[in-house]
């Protein structure tokens, strides 16, 4: 279980950094 959850925080943290890199392109 501890594997799992560390998969899923990690794919929320890159769909998290995405998120930002999107709002950084759309302020340009």
């Amino acid at each position: 279980m501890a594997s799992h959850r560390t998969i899923v925080c990690r794919v929320e943290m890159e769909e998290h950094e995405t998120d930002i890199m999107v709002k950084e392109l759309r302020d340009w």
